[in-house]
């Protein structure tokens, strides 16, 4: 991997009227950077410009920054409402429309918000809803109906399920003839923990409102003792939710790494088809190929001692691809003692959109593709993308010094952690595009570059 790219001549094809049209690689530049805020998202390409969520002395905003220039086309007040306290901040958009709570009163202390639609290209709102929510969670487009977002709403009285209608804004939280179910917060897609303990119960509630099907946390996992009250993690691929609920730790402050579980459970039924144990869903790679970890090893900490980093001894970590309908793995990719996929003491570094390079406890690393689960040694100099925390404040909802989670920074460094100055070669899917411009946020900002293939 090299940090950058000479023009290189490449063949010539056919352009617009009969004309060659020659393809060539240009190098990497840093095009601008739009610093002076805390940038608390990675951009998303929405109606050719550049949106992101940002922070500005505790209160939250969203932001346009065009793509060329790299200046503020507009920005407008925004709020993370109730959102459940660990779930990271996302834009949710579609083509030229962007969807997002605004705080119904941007001064005082209250939850409370309006969600809108607003052109990205200009800034102009095109509906706002009727009523004021208290939004649980991040707006999504509904998996079974893309033409509505799914939120839950927690104002005062039973938590509802809700659906906005993207061309209108109107708000419905019932199927006809049916009472809107109570929920206590969103785990998936479709997906509710109905906020009910001894027993926690989970639903599936599909585009009108019904609820599809109910069954006890202990059904689904066939009797672990799982909770979401310790964490989730849960998607959908097609008819099958796969995820996890996280594990009721009786040894408080010890952790035995191989006791996590992950479920199939049919979207339509309910039906568990099948339960693999001592593995994690995603383990930290993220993306949407259906990837998991097993793990062996010890993790302890002091339970009392707030942001004890946990020791842990006798790490191995295999990953693997598996298929969601049965469970059945796909390949293997044994890592060895990958520190780097469970704690931020070793680098995890991002080489290209489908190669990632593990930190290992003793200092060094294995790249391996996520698509393959080829493995191999990679040079300590090779360029590619860190990851590191960002949490932010949103002063108009919770009291200092509460911190909600961000969206992970992306620097550029070399496969040992190192910082560089260049520009890694390869973009990655947790940044945006458009046109040759590509766009990322880290701690001193957001930064637009020209890379990739051009036309000329």
């Amino acid at each position: 991997m090299v940090a950058g790219l000479a023009l290189l001549a490449a063949t010539g094809c056919t352009g617009v009227g009969g004309r060659e049209a020659r393809l060539g690689r240009r190098e990497p530049r840093v095009a601008w950077r739009r610093s002076g805020v805390h940038w608390v998202s990675q951009p998303t390409t929405v109606g050719g410009r550049f949106v992101a969520y940002f922070e500005r002395e505790g209160l939250l905003s969203i932001a346009a920054v065009d793509a060329t220039t790299g200046e503020v086309a507009w920005e407008l007040p925004a709020s993370v409402s109730g959102l459940t306290g660990g779930v990271a901040l996302h834009v949710e958009s579609d083509g030229r429309l962007v969807y997002f709570g605004t705080p119904v009163d941007p001064v005082r202390l209250d939850p409370s918000v309006f969600v809108v639609a607003v052109e990205a290209a200009t800034g102009a709102e095109v509906w706002r809803t009727t009523t004021p929510l208290i939004l649980a969670d991040s707006l999504y487009a509904c998996e079974d109906d893309r033409d509505s977002l799914c939120v839950s709403d927690e104002r005062p009285g039973p938590d509802r399920a809700l659906r906005i209608a993207k061309a209108t804004g109107e708000v419905t939280s019932r199927a006809a003839g049916a009472e809107p179910p109570a929920i206590g917060r969103a785990l998936g897609s479709g997906l509710y923990d109905l906020g009910g303990r001894d027993p926690e119960v989970i639903a599936a509630i599909d585009a009108s409102g019904r609820t599809l099907w109910t069954r006890t946390a202990g059904e689904l996992f066939r009797g672990r003792p799982v909770s979401s009250d310790h964490g989730w993690n849960w998607d959908r691929y097609g008819d099958v939710f796969v995820g996890s609920l996280g594990w009721i730790d009786l040894d408080e402050g010890v952790t035995d790494l191989s006791r996590a579980s992950i479920a199939g459970v049919d979207a339509a039924t309910g039906a568990v088809r099948w339960v693999d144990d001592g593995a994690e869903l995603g383990c930290g790679v993220g993306g949407t190929q259906p990837i998991r970890c097993r793990l062996t090893g010890t993790a302890t900490q002091d339970p009392d001692v707030i942001g004890d980093l946990p020791v842990v001894t006798g790490l191995r970590v295999v990953m693997e691809r598996f298929d969601p309908a049965t469970g059945t793995t796909q390949w293997q990719a044994d890592l060895g003692p990958a520190i780097s996929l469970i704690l931020d003491t070793a680098p995890l570094v991002r080489l290209s959109p489908t190669e990632l390079a593990v930190g290992r406890e003793d200092g060094t690393s294995v790249a391996v593709d996520i698509t393959s689960g080829a493995t191999r040694l990679p040079a300590d100099d090779e360029v590619g993308w860190c990851v590191s925390e960002n949490s932010y404040r949103d002063r108009r909802t919770v009291p200092d010094p509460h911190r909600r989670l961000g969206q992970e920074y992306l620097t550029q460094c070399r496969v040992d952690g190192s910082t560089v100055t260049v520009l890694a070669s390869w973009p990655i899917e947790m940044g945006a595009r458009v046109r040759q411009i590509f766009a990322w946020v880290d701690a001193s900002g957001m930064h637009g570059a020209t890379t990739d293939w051009v036309r000329w």
